[in-house]
């Protein structure tokens, strides 16, 4: 499986746009967009690469992956 890390390197474009690079690929988003989700899990720092990913973000803070690791076990016991 492809893994891609974001970071805080955002490129600043013309007409109020930012920019991010990555190996094959590259973000460009509206210089004030503040995602609802974010487009990384925030445990693990990899992308979101599927609605499984969003599903698990929304309901364990971390994507699929990590909530395999226990995440999903310690949030129940907390709801």
């Amino acid at each position: 499986m492809r893994t891609f890390k974001l970071s805080d390197d955002w490129i600043i474009l013309s007409n109020d746009r930012k920019m991010q690079r990555f190996k094959d690929f590259i973000c460009i988003v509206p210089k004030d967009y503040n995602p609802g989700t974010p487009f990384d899990c925030p445990q693990c720092g990899v992308l979101f690469s599927d609605s499984d990913d969003l599903k698990a973000y929304h309901n364990y803070r971390c994507c699929k992956e990590c909530s395999y690791d226990g995440t999903q076990a310690s949030n129940r016991t907390k709801k």
